[in-house]
């Protein structure tokens, strides 16, 4: 039986969010302008072709009041393919700071920060050395490359990201080579590390800290923060997101592909690595977690084992 909290909830969600029958056509975003500036917009869906190919979603519930935070490489591609795929269609915030509104409510899903490093680092990497030569820049999609917006930027501009992020990328041939880097006695290559890691484009940087304000957010918002879902227990964190908002989530067939890449990577750290990546976001990813910790979204249990790798 729903409480009178969670009717309100709901009723809250659905505010203006009455069933819409008509299509979202996902088309291949333009790439952003190199001076656009760092808090652009995204609409809801727009990006999916990178992920997903040209697909239609028939669009069954908008939920205006329900906002994701969207942290890169913690699970919230596959979040945004369960939601549109049973006909959801709600606002993320991807690479840009969530907006605060009186009547929003809020979700998050969070990885260990040590894996989410690596990952970050290994997806970019990826992309500025996947050669060009083995598919048709015309004919990209997530079955011949990483990441076809990202591959299309190269085969047109001749950099993937932006060319100082890439040639920085470049200069590390791992994430254990990028972690140890961090105190490196070579001063250029330590600058460099250290560069890299609070760059603007990626991932790397823009971790659950950066999304959250280094837990500022937690503590400014903490009662619109309806649900942080961790992405060690996504299936049972969706359903329990699922019940909690009444989210009408289908039984649908997650996408079965994988990014076209070197999947031989290294995904290892060093004692010194783990160590430097953990002081590094230390202010930033794990005072965030902190705040999560300090107001219940997390268990001391938890927040301990993202300090692992």
């Amino acid at each position: 039986m729903l409480t009178r909290a969670h009717r309100r909830i709901r009723s809250l969600l659905r505010e203006g969010g009455e069933l819409r029958r008509r299509r979202l056509h996902l088309l291949p975003p333009t790439p952003a302008p190199r001076n656009a500036p760092e808090h652009h917009s995204l609409v809801a869906g727009a990006d999916l072709h990178e992920e997903f190919g040209r697909i239609e979603f028939p669009i069954k519930f908008a939920y205006r009041n329900l906002k994701f935070i969207h942290v890169g490489k913690s699970g919230g591609s596959t979040i945004r393919w369960e939601l549109l795929s049973a006909g959801i269609q709600l606002e993320e915030y991807h690479v840009r700071k969530p907006i605060w509104r009186p009547e929003y409510w809020y979700f998050i899903w969070i990885r260990n920060p040590l894996h989410r490093f690596v990952s970050a680092f290994n997806f970019s990497k990826e992309i500025i050395a996947f050669d060009l030569s083995s598919c048709d820049g015309e004919k990209l999609t997530m079955n011949n490359c990483p990441a076809p917006h990202y591959i299309q930027h190269r085969f047109d501009h001749g950099y993937a990201f932006e060319p100082s992020y890439d040639g920085l990328l470049s200069s590390f041939s791992s994430p254990n080579a990028l972690a140890e880097s961090l105190t490196s006695n070579n001063r250029k290559l330590r600058q460099s590390a250290h560069a890299l890691m609070r760059h603007r484009q990626g991932h790397i940087y823009k971790g659950l800290g950066w999304y959250l304000d280094n837990g500022a957010f937690v503590r400014n918002f903490r009662n619109q923060l309806l649900f942080v879902g961790r992405l060690e227990h996504f299936n049972e964190d969706l359903a329990r997101l699922a019940d909690k908002v009444a989210l009408p989530l289908a039984n649908s067939s997650r996408p079965t592909h994988k990014r076209k890449g070197n999947t031989q990577l290294p995904r290892d750290l060093s004692t010194k690595g783990l160590d430097n990546v953990r002081k590094f976001y230390e202010p930033y990813d794990y005072a965030a977690l902190r705040a999560l910790l300090k107001h219940g979204f997390i268990s001391q249990e938890h927040f301990e084992q993202y300090r692992e790798f």
